[in-house]
């Protein structure tokens, strides 16, 4: 790490790792589809998830409120490891510092996130203007 940060290595292109007839790849384009979290799946798996679409495309989800719901993507999250017998999606909040959703094998902290229409915020500031207990999290909804 010492020598990336003084600069200190001589970059390798990635077509001297390929084998004999190997060709590279272009990454598969992502879609829509592809950000929408499924909450069924572990904590870790939908924390990397998050990682790896943030900041753009982002990972998407809804809280769903009766029949309105609301849009929402994630930039930032924690996975904490804790075995629980909740539903995938329930929500954890004590409605002012934090926001968890349980998940397969733990829950994941949000940390920031950016609602439909508003600007990117943390957490904090998300739960300051917003009544997290009326919500709960639309597990099978299509995000569009």
């Amino acid at each position: 790490m010492a020598a990336i940060a003084e600069k200190d290595i001589q970059p390798i292109p990635q077509s001297q790792f390929l084998k004999e007839g190997e060709v590279l790849k272009t990454a598969p384009k992502i879609y829509l589809k592809d950000c929408i979290i499924n909450w069924e799946k572990g904590h870790i798996d939908i924390h990397n998830l998050i990682r790896g679409l943030s900041p753009y495309p982002c990972a998407r989800s809804v809280f769903v409120k009766d029949s309105a719901f609301i849009l929402f993507k994630i930039y930032e999250s924690h996975p904490e490891h804790e075995e629980h017998s909740l539903n995938p999606g329930e929500i954890i909040s004590d409605g002012k510092h934090f926001l968890k959703i349980a998940c397969k094998g733990g829950f994941l902290n949000i940390l920031s996130l950016q609602p439909e229409g508003k600007k990117r915020m943390s957490t904090v500031e998300f739960l300051r203007g917003f009544n997290i207990a009326e919500y709960k999290i639309g597990i099978n909804r299509p995000v569009s």
